[in-house]
């Protein structure tokens, strides 16, 4: 089941555009599977039909994007896999993660492994974003401070 316990969605309807009416964690979930299972290029009209359908699901991230904990924002970057689809086309799902990483003030809302793993994702996309890092600097003296 996806993570949050609703039924088995259909690809279908995001293959053709919609974005359904999914939660954002759920959309995350489907991504990476689909990362997971297609770890070589496909043959032309499946590879296009394949990038819709993570278009869609990325559009349905990005909409829900401040909904989303840590993990899941961490999680949705690292299903945008570097050097087989355009990362242009997923500009704005970065730039919403990114902007929602910078807005949080509560180093508890971040755990070290995701905070890495934003930043690995970010590195990977080439984003290039000094207030994220430092922002993530601070997150991380303040997450030594306070688990000590």
């Amino acid at each position: 089941l996806p993570p949050s316990g609703g039924a088995h969605v259909s690809l279908e309807p995001f293959a053709n555009g919609s974005r359904g009416d999914i939660a954002p964690e759920d959309a995350v979930f489907m991504m990476n599977r689909l990362k997971q299972g297609t770890r070589k290029t496909l043959p032309g009209a499946e590879q296009k039909r394949l990038e819709g359908l993570m278009a869609a699901l990325g559009a349905v991230v990005e909409a829900g994007m401040d909904e989303l904990s840590s993990k899941y924002v961490a999680l949705a970057l690292n299903s945008l896999p570097p050097g087989r689809f355009e990362v242009e086309a997923y500009r704005p799902l970065v730039d919403a993660a990114v902007a929602r990483c910078k807005s949080i003030r509560d180093p508890d809302w971040f755990s070290p492994r995701s905070l890495s793993m934003i930043l690995n994702a970010c590195a990977k996309a080439r984003v290039r974003d000094d207030a994220l890092l430092h922002h993530a600097a601070t997150m991380l003296t303040r997450l030594d401070t306070v688990r000590e």
